[in-house]
Formats: structure tokens, C-alpha cells, sequence
């Protein structure tokens, strides 16, 4: 699928709401590549995540089921380094696998960027995850709606019968029409859309577990308005090379 265009209900007169936003979708991975990161994140869950406080001036939900969310946030899955006040927690033990998760976000993100012609800019990367179990979803949230929104992204690591949910905010609440569209939960999908659209999962249930890893990629004055969360460089025209090097 890679990139497309997502477009809402066709406007009637030169003054009505227009709605066109790109959206890229792909498959990438090898099997043992998911198994390995997931067999790291569950540990990472285990291990850290649910022993740790919450150091992030952002309170948790009172939505969402997942307990866990905020505390990941204080992590970067791609490089845990410490955040603001979050000098004293452990962080994540380094791995190889987390490279090669780097690099294929990398590779995908750039790829969306030359299917569209867009410029390459110097953008930061903040990566989380969110492991789901029965009766647990992800509510309705965007990201970034500023000057300086940008990207965000999710890898899949399982197979569920759930999808991630996205809404055109020009016409929210109507499911049945062009204003939402509906991506399946599948092992190894990379998907990234603007960091403003709202989106959400509905509800896994059974004895399946739902397992993503999602990313923002900002550029560097958001970044600098977000201390506690550690990011990583992804891209910077002028000293990493691009697709074709």
C-alpha cells in the first residue's frame, strides 16, 4: 500500500471544509526480527515498567484501560536516555534489536517522504509501547495539533482482530462515511499519519494480546518543549544520508 491520500467528502463550494492528508502503510520485518522485539518488550513490562513511579508532568488518562502508557513515555524504546527527573529510573538495557528497529522506521519514513516529494528535515524520535490484554483498547487522542505538528507512527508486532481507528476532525462521530478509515492490526505493519489526526483501537478481547510500538517523530523546537520525554535523532539532511546512501 505504502503511501496515499486520504480524502474526506468532496466539498461542495469553494468555501467548505477540505480534508486531504497523507498516510502510509507497509509491511517490513522479518519473523524472527518481531519475536525478538517482542520477547523485549514484554520483559521490559515485567521488569521495569510496572515496579516504576510516574515522573511525567502529564497526569494518566482516566480513559484509558492501559495502565502502563505513561510510564513507557518516560522511556525512548529507541534510545533511554534520561529525560527530566527521570534521572534516577533504570533504564532500558540496550539490545541490537533496537538498531534494527531504528532502522527500519528509518528507511519507511523516508520512503513516505520521497513517495510524497516532501523536503527531509532534521526530526527527532520518541518511541513507546503499548501492550493490550483483554478489555483493553486505546481511546481517542491526537498528538500534536500546533504550528510544528508533525508525524506518528505505529509498528505492529501481532495479529489481532482490532484496527486503529483514524478521523478526519472536520467531521468527527460518523463511522459509516469517508471521515474515518480503518487499518487492520497485522504482525510487522508499519503505518505513520500527521500527528493531529485523532485516532484509536477498539477493544481486544480473548486471550490474545496486542502488542505496538509507536513513535513520534517531532522536529526540534517540539522536542525541546518536551524534556522528560528522551528523544533520538532520526534524520538531519546535512549529516545522515538518505535513502540513496
Amino acid at each position: 500500500m505504502n503511501t496515499f491520500w486520504w480524502e474526506g467528502p468532496r466539498p461542495e463550494t469553494k468555501f467548505a471544509p477540505n480534508f486531504r492528508v497523507p498516510v502510509y502503510a507497509a509491511k517490513d520485518g522479518s519473523q524472527q526480527f518481531v519475536k525478538s522485539l517482542t520477547n523485549y518488550i514484554l520483559d521490559l513490562e515485567k521488569n521495569i515498567i510496572e515496579k516504576e513511579e510516574l515522573v511525567s508532568p502529564v497526569p494518566k488518562s482516566g480513559v484509558d484501560p492501559y495502565r502502563h502508557t505513561q510510564q513507557w513515555k518516560q522511556h525512548n524504546l529507541l534510545d533511554d536516555v534520561a529525560g527530566e527527573k527521570g534521572e534516577h529510573l533504570t533504564r532500558f538495557p540496550k539490545d541490537p534489536i533496537i538498531e534494527d528497529l531504528f532502522n527500519l522506521v528509518r528507511i519507511n519514513y523516508l520512503t513516505h517522504l520521497a513517495n510524497l516529494r516532501y523536503p527531509r528535515r532534521k526530526v527527532f524520535i520518541h518511541g513507546w509501547a503499548n501492550v493490550l490484554r483483554n478489555d483493553e483498547w486505546i481511546s481517542k487522542h491526537s498528538h500534536m495539533t500546533h504550528e510544528e505538528a508533525y508525524l506518528s507512527s505505529t509498528y505492529y508486532l501481532t495479529t489481532n482482530e482490532t484496527s486503529l481507528f483514524l478521523e478526519n476532525p472536520l467531521n468527527p462521530g460518523h463511522m459509516d462515511t469517508a471521515d474515518i478509515i480503518s487499518i487492520k492490526t497485522e504482525a510487522r505493519k508499519i503505518v505513520f499519519f500527521p500527528s493531529w489526526i485523532p485516532h484509536w483501537s477498539d477493544k481486544i478481547s480473548g486471550d490474545s494480546i496486542r502488542i505496538s510500538v509507536a513513535f513520534d517523530i517531532v522536529t526540534e523546537n517540539t522536542m525541546k518543549g518536551n524534556p522528560w520525554r528522551p528523544h533520538r535523532l532520526l534524520d538531519d539532511p546535512a549529516a545522515m544520508p538518505g535513502l540513496e546512501g
